[in-house]
């Protein structure tokens, strides 16, 4: 069972796949959205990774993929997602 807070990440990482026309969340988009919590943040700085500059380069790589748009309303988790969760 996922906790609360992972659960508000792995939807929030959906809602940014969904908004940029990706066809499935995938590990970028849940890292992108580690740049908006806090207690991510925490983590990433304790492990000398910052995360303003992990957004950019992540919001970079997010742009120059091409847009291709959901098939389906429901939240789509890429197989490499799914393991980790797992």
């Amino acid at each position: 069972m996922l906790s609360k807070k992972l659960t508000r990440l792995i939807a929030s990482a959906a809602s940014n796949a969904a908004r940029i026309g990706s066809p499935s969340t995938d590990l970028v988009h849940v890292l992108f959205s580690m740049c908006d919590d806090d207690d991510a943040c925490a983590e990433l700085a304790a492990m000398k990774v910052d995360p303003a500059v992990l957004r950019r380069v992540l919001t970079a790589h997010l742009e120059s993929r091409p847009a291709r748009g959901r098939t389906e309303e429901t939240m789509t988790l890429s197989p490499l997602v799914v393991l980790v969760l797992e």
